[in-house]
């Protein structure tokens, strides 16, 4: 299982379990990012996207997009 981080920026734009619900329907994705690695998750459905980054602890959530 995904151990999702939402760092206090994105949390002041959007609520914390909403995202997490959005990227826990993208685990396997998420699983294949290596330690260190960063990725644009973009959520056409919802129409943002958000900065992930892989950590030893999991992945934190460091920045949230609405796409236009």
């Amino acid at each position: 299982m995904v151990r999702l981080v939402v760092s206090d920026e994105v949390k002041k734009q959007v609520d914390e379990t909403w995202v997490k619900d959005l990227l826990f329907s993208l685990e396997e994705e998420l699983l294949k990012m290596e330690m260190g690695e960063e990725m644009f998750v973009e959520i056409e459905m919802e129409n943002c996207g958000f900065w992930v980054h892989r950590t030893q602890e999991g992945w934190m959530v460091k920045k949230y997009l609405p796409l236009i």
